[in-house]
């Protein structure tokens, strides 16, 4: 099951007679502006996020007991300037 960064924006969005097929569970929090995700090679899950307007930082999470919850706040995997990042992409290798 693919973990999503949720928020209580997701409520009340599905049709009821889908509704009940899913759960949706809050992955992280704390995310400053969060604007892209993808799966890493390892199976760990990256979010772009910009803290500033010149700033932005790739941050890795992992689910290592498969609950559907990251195991902790995330580690930097990258951070650099040249303003927010807007979007994060797999390139599949």
């Amino acid at each position: 099951c693919a973990p999503l960064l949720a928020s209580t924006a997701w409520a009340g969005l599905l049709h009821p007679s889908v509704e009940s097929l899913f759960t949706v569970t809050q992955f992280a929090s704390g995310l400053a502006n969060p604007a892209g995700m993808a799966f890493g090679p390892d199976g760990s899950f990256l979010v772009a996020t910009s803290p500033g307007f010149s700033s932005g930082a790739i941050l890795r999470f992992t689910d290592q007991d498969l609950n559907g919850i990251a195991d902790g706040p995330g580690t930097v995997v990258y951070s650099g300037g040249g303003g927010p990042y807007t979007s994060m992409a797999n390139t599949g290798k």
